[in-house]
């Protein structure tokens, strides 16, 4: 049996632990581009398609308000990092990808109550996913 524990996963950027997320969303993951194929129809109604090239994926993580985390990866500015998923519960479920960059800029919203989260995307070039999707 496999029990899930949010608190138990862990992310890494550039080597550097990630912590301080929001307590809802904290990572989604989803292809640069949705389609596989790309479909063109001729004048005479003939069909080709072409296949996709691109296995590039976007990772949106949502931190709390002021976290740390956030902070580093938007010190990351321009740079190329490795960007590691990991739950232990489960060896085999894992992203990795060896060449990661932050594509956001950060943007503030303040509230009342310190419970505004900040988002940061990050492009993960041609990453290595099993069995997390």
């Amino acid at each position: 049996m496999y029990t899930y524990r949010a608190k138990e996963l862990v992310y890494l950027a550039n080597g550097i632990a990630l912590s301080g997320f929001a307590d809802d969303s904290m990572i989604e993951i989803v292809p640069e581009e949705e389609n596989l194929y790309a479909t063109h129809t001729g004048a005479d109604g003939n069909v080709i398609r072409s296949e996709s090239t691109n296995n590039n994926y976007i990772a949106t993580l949502t931190f709390q308000q002021g976290s740390n985390s956030a902070k580093m990866l938007f010190a990351l500015k321009g740079a190329v990092f490795a960007f590691i998923v990991q739950d232990p519960a489960s060896a085999d479920e894992v992203v990795v990808s060896g060449q990661s960059y932050v594509i956001n800029r950060p943007s503030a919203k303040r509230g009342k109550e310190a419970h505004q989260d900040t988002k940061v995307q990050i492009m993960l070039v041609d990453p290595t996913i099993m069995n997390l999707l």
